[in-house]
């Protein structure tokens, strides 16, 4: 009995301090994110806030502003290494977890499982775009 109550209170403890995102509020995903791809591992890509640090120097770094109303603007890497912003916008499933951006046309362009989210998180598997 005592381990069956162990498993329960350890499950419970468990599932209160998930990070992901909750169904209710998306808002830690509103936010300017670099991606910092020396923490990058196992196909896992990790964002920070882009005006938390100074990254270093780097030819191209994936930039995702997640804005209100679902308005997002992503850098476009350039053959050329004149990499822009473009405008779109994104989407979360909280059921599925997935944050999809797209551009001005609905095209997908990014699509992630969001893995955890905090103000100085924002961790995410690519996912096959539809």
């Amino acid at each position: 009995m005592k381990k069956i109550l162990f498993v329960f209170c350890a499950a419970l403890i468990a599932l209160a301090s998930c990070n992901t995102v909750k169904k209710a509020d998306n808002s830690l995903l509103k936010n300017s994110w670099t991606n910092l791809h020396e923490e990058n591992q196992d196909g896992v890509m990790v964002f920070r806030p882009t005006h938390s640090q100074e990254f270093a120097p780097s030819m191209y770094r994936l930039v995702l502003d997640l804005k209100d109303n679902n308005v997002a603007e992503y850098l476009v890497l350039s053959p050329v290494d004149a990499h822009y912003m473009e405008s779109g916008k994104w989407r979360f499933d909280s059921n599925t977890q997935q944050l999809t951006i797209t551009d001005k046309d609905d095209k997908t362009v990014h699509a992630y499982q969001v893995l955890e989210v905090t103000k100085d998180l924002l961790r995410v598997k690519e996912v096959a775009k539809q």
